[in-house]
């Protein structure tokens, strides 16, 4: 038995993605010079954590004489990688392009792949999954055969359709918005304004929203404050008619969740950092992209598996899919198109625990007082 004594240390084994972690530990082996098998196949083990430790415990408990590092990488990539047949499924389901860029997009889809060479097949794979208006002008491409190429030349068309896309937005959204009418419906859902008229303005503004939070109060809309009448706190629902799943609309959370099965927070919490308004964090167990039917339209969704009571669906989708909220007429509105899908109207629940900020409670304590 021959074991190499070398200053190295491998990050925590990655079970999300263990061929990207093998490729980075064997070119620290390639770099400090290891070779010996026994060294690696101690490397690997001391880089388990507990869960993959135990679920490895049959080759740690007996390991072979020969070819350790070897069997032991060959089971952990078999255990947490994805087969052949799991690739190929992800690639013939893919929901677009979701928040990515199109050379994103190529380069998940490569991975997938594998060993295998891309075809024609792949190529028309990838361009299923662009809008039409970036799939379009990729029809007589000179870059087909190139697949990266193709992919650079997807993101110029898709940069200058969302350029296009926000500038028609904005003019649009200045010319329709009647600021008096608008302001007047805020002010009529305001209890505090209507129930304190002007002594109202003259105290903190509720609900403000912490430095660097990600997902406000409404991420659990369940917790609302019992003393606010329920018949003025309205928030609109939007129904999945893939997976009846209802979703809660709130501008105010910047990303999108559900809330996480037990099988997803057994597998540990991720890297994700979500925080609520009154600075709480907020547990996440990754994400997943997922197609959500509304009406007569699919949208493309990545939901943040998180701690919350009840699906959420935030600015990031919206303004993906460059949705306007239409709370008085219970839609959702497309800036470009003027479509709408329609949404159904909740009134916040009373009794409930509330999820405020330093700023609310400090408000409400003065306005009691």
């Amino acid at each position: 038995m021959s074991i190499d004594a070398v200053a190295l240390k491998l990050p925590t084994f990655w079970t999300t993605c263990p061929s990207a972690w093998f490729a980075q530990s064997e070119a620290q082996f390639a770099l400090r010079d290891v070779t010996s098998d026994e060294t690696k196949y101690y490397y690997v083990v001391a880089a388990l954590d507990s869960d993959t430790a135990t679920r490895a415990l049959a080759i740690l408990s007996s390991p072979p004489k020969e070819g350790k590092y070897e069997i032991l990488k060959n089971f952990l990539l078999s255990a947490f990688g994805l087969s052949e047949t799991e690739r190929a499924e992800s690639l013939l389901n893919m929901n677009g392009l979701g928040d990515l860029k199109p050379s994103e997009l190529m380069d998940r889809m490569l991975v997938l792949l594998g060993k295998h060479k891309p075809c024609l097949l792949f190529r028309q794979l990838f361009l299923r999954q662009l809008p039409a208006n970036i799939r379009l002008p990729l029809a007589n491409s000179s870059n087909l055969d190139d697949y990266r190429a193709l992919a650079r030349e997807a993101d110029n068309f898709f940069y200058a359709a969302h350029s296009n896309s926000n500038s028609f937005s904005i003019s649009h959204t200045t010319c329709e918005v009647d600021t008096p009418t608008m302001t007047s419906e805020i002010d009529s859902l305001c209890w505090y304004h209507q129930r304190f008229g002007s002594n109202a303005q003259k105290q903190e503004e509720p609900g403000k929203r912490q430095a660097g939070s990600t997902v406000n109060s409404a991420v659990d809309p369940d917790s609302y404050s019992a003393n606010a009448p329920t018949s003025k706190n309205l928030q609109l629902i939007v129904v999945d008619e893939n997976s009846n799943r209802r979703f809660l609309v709130d501008t105010g959370a910047q990303v999108s969740v559900t809330p996480a099965s037990a099988s997803d927070k057994s597998l540990g919490s991720s890297d994700i950092a979500l925080q609520a308004a009154n600075g709480s964090t907020i547990k996440t167990y990754g994400c997943f992209e997922t197609n959500i039917r509304i009406g007569s339209r699919s949208f493309n969704a990545r939901l943040i598996k998180a701690d919350v009571k009840r699906p959420l669906l935030g600015a990031d989708f919206l303004r993906h899919h460059n949705l306007l909220v239409d709370i008085r007429g219970r839609r959702l509105i497309d800036a470009e198109t003027f479509s709408h899908v329609p949404c159904s109207v909740s009134s916040v629940c009373a009794n409930r625990r509330t999820l405020t900020t330093r700023a609310e409670l400090q408000y409400i304590q003065k306005i009691i007082e």
